[in-house]
């Protein structure tokens, strides 16, 4: 569910394409999912984990997403964060 969340964010708001990249850490698996669109803006990127976010108004959305995917990787003591704070190059989430 994480990493479906996380990709369907990623082309929801960078277009159609999304990078995925698998490593270890220590003894937990560590993905982060890129995407090249719009970036996210300064504003929001502190807040981005946060519940009710949206922005895009365009785009159907319960602005759940990355709370949703940030309280199951809680859960499991894991974590996110947010990496390619650029609003002209895309944006990144890192999990593990």
């Amino acid at each position: 569910m994480i990493t479906h969340d996380l990709l369907g964010n990623a082309v929801q708001h960078g277009g159609t394409t999304a990078s995925v990249a698998t490593g270890r850490r220590d003894v937990h698996t560590a993905v982060t999912v890129t995407e090249k669109g719009p970036g996210i803006s300064t504003g929001n990127s502190a807040q981005i984990f946060a519940a009710l976010l949206i922005t895009r108004r365009d785009h159907f959305g319960t602005g759940m997403g990355l709370t949703i995917v940030t309280n199951l990787l809680q859960t499991h003591c894991g974590s996110a964060t947010l990496t390619l704070v650029d609003p002209d190059t895309g944006a990144g989430v890192h999990t593990a």
